[in-house]
């Protein structure tokens, strides 16, 4: 593939400026050493303010899926109980304490992995 001269041209103009730019601040800061250990601290500070906003949205989350679940089989239990009929309230009553139940284990788990 050719590239075209005038890319060509661009690019090493862009080259040359970049270089030119190293040597001046080279030249403006002659002892500049970089601070690595501080870059380093504050990577990690940084990194564990990810991980602590992380866990606290991931502990709100869990706690408005849960709500929003609770929510829905009582919705379900009380449409089951207006239907009139005994087989499906019981049904319902109890597919609803099954996902109740396992999904309190299920987000408890997390919610103890967050904490």
């Amino acid at each position: 593939m050719n590239t075209p001269p005038s890319a060509t041209k661009a690019c090493r103009s862009a080259v040359r400026a970049e270089a030119s730019l190293v040597l001046c601040l080279r030249s403006e800061t002659p002892n500049f050493t970089p601070d690595v250990e501080a870059a380093a601290e504050r990577i990690k500070q940084t990194s564990e303010r990810v991980l602590a906003l992380s866990k606290e949205n991931g502990l709100i989350w869990l706690e408005a899926y849960e709500k929003m679940l609770d929510g829905v089989l009582k919705l379900e239990e009380d449409t089951a109980k207006d239907l009139s009929s005994d087989w499906v309230e019981k049904f319902v009553s109890t597919q609803a304490d099954s996902i109740s139940a396992t999904s309190q284990a299920y987000l408890g788990a997390f919610k103890d992995r967050l904490k």
